[in-house]
């Protein structure tokens, strides 16, 4: 048996052991749903090795913000630890008052996370009246660090992840991909687009850390491939197209096909080692 604690919800967890492929590493806690690695306790990183993904993670986590926000010449990319746990990544012209998505404290330029609900921001008249009493800003201080604005990561790969992870994240989308998807009686492509937007964004990281490797031309055939399927998928769940069952076998289709080209892969460059 494996013992591990979800990092999001903090839970005790017991899992049957499977076996150490890589296959087999990630986790899902019973309560919160969340996944995670059980050999690294990051987000579930396949077909990166532990090792692969945090040298990828150093990168991503720096540029991917700077790609996301399209931040100006001027500002300056912030990152705040929340008293909460919670770690935002803001663009310094637009971070004050900022909601934390963990506590719902906002986040004030003077560098601390005050309760919006009871003390921050005031109204006119009461905030002028602390101003003049001297009274400061009630709130917690917390640590905030500027990030280098750099490049890391070669244009190619980063756009595909920007795409993945801008989709995966952007909970109105997802809302209405839900939606839509059950609408037309397919609860199985909610899964199924994390799945695929998952896949794109990890298998992209993959090509990156093995770009001086040669004849990955199939490979990166496969997650293009995938991601360009998944906007079919998604454009004509929206418009109630009627060859969506053909796109959503299609899209299955790209996804097995990824798997078992980076499975083949892998297992390649194991061989070789």
């Amino acid at each position: 048996m494996v013992f591990s604690t979800c990092p999001s919800c903090d839970l005790n967890v017991m899992f049957e052991n499977v076996g150490n492929n890589d296959e087999n590493k990630s986790l899902i806690c019973p309560v919160c749903s969340s996944h995670w690695c059980r050999l690294c306790s990051s987000e579930p990183h396949w077909p990166m090795k532990c090792e692969e993904f945090r040298q990828w993670h150093e990168k991503w986590e720096q540029q991917y913000f700077v790609d996301k926000f399209d931040m100006q010449p001027d500002e300056e990319l912030l990152r705040i630890w929340c008293s909460c746990g919670s770690v935002l990544f803001l663009p310094s012209g637009t971070a004050h008052n900022k909601l934390c998505p963990g506590c719902l404290c906002r986040y004030d330029k003077t560098g601390m996370m005050c309760d919006d609900y009871l003390h921050w921001p005031y109204y006119p008249r009461l905030r002028k009246r602390r101003d003049l009493e001297g009274k400061p800003k009630e709130g917690y201080k917390v640590d905030v660090e500027t990030m280098p604005r750099v490049k890391l990561i070669a244009k190619e790969f980063a756009n595909i992840c920007t795409e993945a992870r801008n989709q995966r994240f952007d909970k109105d989308k997802q809302v209405k991909f839900e939606e839509s998807a059950l609408a037309a009686e397919r609860p199985e492509l909610v899964d199924l687009r994390k799945t695929a937007l998952i896949l794109a964004e990890n298998c992209t990281a993959w090509l990156y850390i093995h770009r001086a490797e040669i004849h990955l031309h199939k490979d990166r055939s496969a997650v293009s491939h995938l991601l360009q399927q998944y906007n079919k998928v998604q454009f004509d769940l929206e418009r109630k197209s009627l060859t969506i069952a053909k796109e959503i076998d299609e899209l299955n289709s790209a996804v097995k096909n990824v798997i078992r080209t980076f499975s083949e892969r892998i297992n390649s460059t194991n061989e070789e080692e």
